[in-house]
């Protein structure tokens, strides 16, 4: 992605290779970290371990969030200038997450939202032991402010209660 007047874009791919982890975020006390270990492409990927134990149906297993003026963190500035956000109306959102052992019946919930209309569903799969990919194209939402994955635990299935691994995400 080229910057015309910002001295930095935010991306539209992640595959953590560079060894950061993006500004990507999730609940106050989750670790997040690079993982050499479990990884689909390349040599890293990020781990997030939810912190306080299980999660239950409904719980953010990653998180990406832009204000006004770029990434929350405050990494990168917008481009090509922050009032513009990032319009990825049409564009594809992309890639993978592993987990481990997810309860039956469990799905993944990949969202985007913007301060206009909120979240909106980009696409809902399985979930499943290991890596599993998603892909969905982005309607509806226009200038995204941020972008995520929930798990759905079918009621009493119970909790989740293992690493989440995500890697390769793109929007094209």
């Amino acid at each position: 992605m080229q910057c015309l007047t910002s001295s930095a874009c935010i991306p539209d791919h992640w595959d953590f290779e560079d060894g950061a982890i993006h500004g990507f975020g999730n609940a106050p006390n989750d670790i997040l970290r690079l993982s050499g270990t479990v990884v689909h492409g390349g040599s890293f990927s990020l781990e997030i371990q939810p912190n306080g134990g299980p999660v239950a149906s409904g719980f953010d297993l990653f998180s990406q969030s832009y204000n006004l003026n770029g990434p929350s963190n405050g990494s990168a500035g917008d481009c090509p200038s922050t009032s513009d956000l990032v319009n990825r109306e049409g564009k594809t959102l992309s890639g993978w997450i592993n987990l481990t052992n997810p309860p039956a019946g469990s799905t993944v919930t990949i969202y985007a939202g913007s301060a206009q209309t909120g979240s909106v569903t980009v696409t809902t799969v399985p979930a499943a032991n290991g890596w599993f990919s998603f892909s969905g194209v982005t309607t509806n939402v226009g200038n995204v402010r941020y972008f995520g994955a929930t798990i759905t635990i079918p009621a009493g299935g119970g909790t989740y209660n293992g690493l989440i691994h995500v890697d390769d995400l793109s929007w094209k």
